[in-house]
């Protein structure tokens, strides 16, 4: 565990001085893998960081030394395929301004025993605030130095539906930043690597204990009723305010119930930033029935609060019952209406509200253009009017002589409006409380005037014979 340990700290050293080497700098060469005694695969990565170097290059055993990618990180793949197994020396040296830097390496070549991925990662820091980032680093490699490719790094954390996702690199390290969840304790973190090219993967743990804001002291100072009078089944808005008597911002979450807490009396949960200081919020629910309603305001949060009696707070509120009428089904029974004739009209209203009223239906009546708009001098003509008494839930549809009260005075585009008016008690949604609906009306046919028949010529001329005739005879005699 300690070359493990020796192995991390060198594998990670050159992710935070990467370019920090200077002119002045001594020139130095660290090798980070294999280590010492290693036994290797039929491939060996060799990599390491270096400051103030030239060029590092890598020579196994009596071989030509290869020059490596890089000088501040610096690595190079070999190739031990074709050599025989047992003990191999490899040599890294590093050229610069001053006398060349050599670090040894002894491993073993066993191509027989299969390739497996060793895990060395921290967390940092160790410790931490809710709502914090931490950052989890590591270093992987094969136990037979087989060649790496990029993996994935996969992190979770228990007990919550989180997930990191993140790379391994070439040189085999990693460094993601987690967020901190809401929940104080020690929390565990499960780290899955996955190098899909070599059919390997790894999994290691790491704990982190995670710790609340101090003195992040929340209440429910107050709640405080918008609405006046409330009104079942309309909506009632709350005003809420909120402290945070802590030096941080806290992450809470703010719960109504109407009733005693439970999941089957919750209306709103919001979760919001509280900073320090008071912080206003409105709520808002609609009450379904009338009467008295215990209206409960619940505050948590991750944080461990001190003082936990105010963090919850009680507003007792009684809800008025009202009716709420609608119009139902305004509608001509007669296909065809016609001026100077009565047409027959339907029409109800219903009473959706919790408490019983009365009101006085009317329907009327007026001339209009195509689009609706009354025309200029005209007046509206009381069709219906009916007095009603609808108990909760009622609907009365009026019948009887009252349909037949219309008799358009003249054909063209009509507008009947029904609409419930003077409601005891009154209804407080009026939403409903009146329809229209456009009629054309046919117009009178005029009758056609016959023309008197003008006598024919022989018949005239028949008449003016015989008159004369009739003339002659009287006066022969």
């Amino acid at each position: 565990m300690a070359a493990r340990a020796m192995l991390l700290a060198l594998a990670l050293l050159p992710l935070c001085n990467f370019g920090m080497a200077g002119a002045d700098a001594t020139p130095s060469l660290r090798v980070f893998a294999p280590i010492e005694g290693d036994v290797v695969g039929a491939s060996v990565i060799v990599g390491g960081a270096s400051s103030a170097l030239s060029h590092v290059q890598v020579q196994l055993d009596d071989g030509v030394p290869q020059n490596a990618s890089g000088t501040d990180a610096w690595s190079l793949s070999l190739d031990l395929l074709g050599l025989g197994a047992g003990a191999h020396r490899l040599v890294v040296r590093g050229s610069g301004a001053g006398a060349p830097l050599e670090v040894v390496r002894n491993v073993t070549y066993d191509p027989t025993i299969p390739a497996a991925l060793v895990l060395e990662q921290q967390v940092h820091p160790s410790s931490a605030v809710v709502g914090e980032t931490v950052l989890l680093s590591g270093f992987v490699r094969t136990d037979r130095q087989v060649r790496l490719q990029q993996g994935l790094v996969q992190v979770r954390l228990e007990g919550h539906p989180q997930v990191t996702n993140g790379t391994v690199d070439l040189l085999g390290s990693f460094t993601l930043a987690i967020v901190v969840p809401m929940q104080p304790g020690t929390l565990r973190l499960t780290t899955t690597i996955d190098a899909t090219a070599l059919n390997l993967s790894a999994t290691g743990t790491q704990s982190l204990q995670v710790t609340s804001p101090q003195g992040a002291d929340l209440s429910v100072e107050a709640v405080e009723l918008l609405t006046d009078p409330p009104i079942s089944n309309l909506s009632l808005n709350l005003s809420v305010r909120l402290r945070n008597n802590g030096t941080e911002a806290v992450a809470v979450t703010v719960r109504l119930y109407d009733g005693p807490p439970s999941t089957e009396t919750l209306v709103q949960t919001s979760a919001l930033t509280l900073p320090a200081g008071v912080m206003h919020k409105e709520l808002a629910l609609q009450p379904r029935s009338a009467g008295t309603h215990s209206l409960v305001v619940n505050l948590t949060s991750g944080a461990t609060d001190p003082d936990g009696t105010n963090d919850e707070r009680t507003l007792e509120v009684v809800v008025q019952a009202r009716p709420r009428l609608s119009v139902q089904g305004l509608l001509l029974a007669t296909t065809a209406p016609m001026e100077q004739r009565p047409v027959s009209v339907r029409v109800g209203a219903s009473n959706g509200g919790d408490a019983a009223a009365t009101c006085r239906l009317v329907v009327d009546a007026r001339k209009v253009d195509a689009t609706g708009i009354p025309l200029p001098g005209s007046t509206a003509e009381l069709v219906v009017s009916q007095q009603l008494a609808l108990a909760s839930g009622q609907e009365q549809i009026l019948s009887g002589s009252t349909l037949d009260a219309w008799t358009p005075s003249s054909g063209g585009h009509w507008q009947l409006r029904a609409a419930v008016l003077e409601s005891d008690p009154a209804d407080p949604d009026l939403s409903d409380d009146s329809v229209t609906l456009l009629v054309d009306v046919l117009a009178q046919p005029i009758p056609k005037v016959q023309p008197t028949p003008s006598p024919s010529l022989p018949l005239l001329l028949c008449a003016l014979l015989l008159g004369a005739a009739l003339r002659r005879r009287a006066t022969g005699a």
